[in-house]
């Protein structure tokens, strides 16, 4: 969720689209994001307990590709209409400048249907805390940085996820290894049928 600091109002509020198949999150906002945009859920059909039940509309669709051992790409996809119509090219594509790098490069769409650099989203240290990190998030003029915000939090839960899936399957790997390897034992003579101890110690 997306507060305001001064008044505590929610500005945005994420939600994962569903459980299954690769991650979808969709972006509400707590007000219209198109002329004529319905309501589309509320503050409080999400769980979300506050003094007021803000309604919510849809604002964009987040998609994730790729994953553990695969590239991870990122879309952004910006609400049309009402009833959950997006549209069908993103507006916004995400993806990693370097292999293995934190660093996330963000192009936006630009009305000649090109695609132009348009934020950076990095990881970087904390020096006034050994060993935390915090996001830095730079947005070119005409961005709404709310949207890459929530951006943030995304791709934070999303990284936080596939560590702990990374976790897990070298955990279970490791097990799987412990309780399949056997070291060999040698059968001494006196363990051996007399007949196979004389051919082979004689």
């Amino acid at each position: 969720v997306l507060l305001n600091r001064r008044s505590g109002i929610p500005l945005a509020v994420c939600a994962l689209k569903s459980p299954n198949g690769p991650p979808v999150v969709r972006i509400f906002a707590t007000k219209p994001r198109v002329t004529g945009q319905r309501q589309a859920a509320s503050t409080l059909q999400l769980g979300l307990n506050w003094v007021a039940n803000y309604p919510l509309y849809t604002w964009a669709e987040f998609a994730i590709e790729g994953g553990y051992k695969k590239p991870m790409q990122y879309s952004i996809y910006m609400a049309t209409g009402s009833n959950g119509v997006f549209e069908k090219k993103p507006s916004y594509l995400g993806h990693h400048s370097e292999n293995g790098s934190p660093d996330i490069m963000l192009t936006g769409r630009t009305p000649e249907k090109k695609y132009k650099g348009c934020a950076l989203l990095s990881i970087k240290a904390d020096d006034t805390k050994a060993g935390d990190a915090f996001f830095s998030l730079a947005v070119s003029r005409g961005v709404d940085p709310a949207l890459f915000i929530c951006f943030a939090a995304i791709v934070d839960e999303t990284i936080e996820k596939n560590m702990r899936l990374q976790c897990e399957l070298l955990k279970a790997r490791s097990t799987n290894q412990t309780e399949t390897y056997q070291t060999p034992t040698r059968k001494t003579p006196d363990q051996i049928p007399i007949d196979q101890a004389t051919k082979t110690y004689f």
